[in-house]
């Protein structure tokens, strides 16, 4: 094994704690990759959250749940409609703690944002 893919949704937040309880120290080589911008606020309801200060607050919890340095893959899980993307990836972008340039994905996206990520990502 040597990927490792999982989200501060899934549990909400347990499946992260428990990668990490598991696998901990991780082995060499070993690619781990969560998601996030999409909250559960109660059982069966999803709500995007791509404002700035949410997915940095985000990206800090999972380094920690997942007792990680830095985040090989961070990916949104939605494009939040009432967020800019380009301020969505700029979060991102600015955090020492996402390789963002290599591995920020989004996992459901359209045509129309895929070309605004490509521009984010050039700038």
């Amino acid at each position: 094994m040597n990927f490792i893919d999982t989200a501060d949704a899934y549990g909400p937040e347990t499946n992260e704690l428990l990668i990490a309880e598991a696998l901990y120290p991780y082995p060499k080589g070993l690619v781990i990759a969560t998601k996030g911008g999409q909250t559960r606020p109660r059982p069966g309801q999803w709500e995007q959250n791509g404002r700035p200060e949410y997915l940095a607050q985000a990206v800090n919890k999972s380094l920690k749940r997942l007792k990680l340095e830095r985040i090989d893959l961070y990916q949104l899980h939605r494009i939040d409609r009432k967020v800019q993307v380009e301020e969505s990836l700029g979060a991102l972008k600015a955090l020492p703690t996402v390789n963002f340039f290599d591995c920020c994905f989004f996992t459901d996206i359209c045509h129309k944002h895929m070309w605004l990520q490509q521009c984010s990502i050039a700038n």
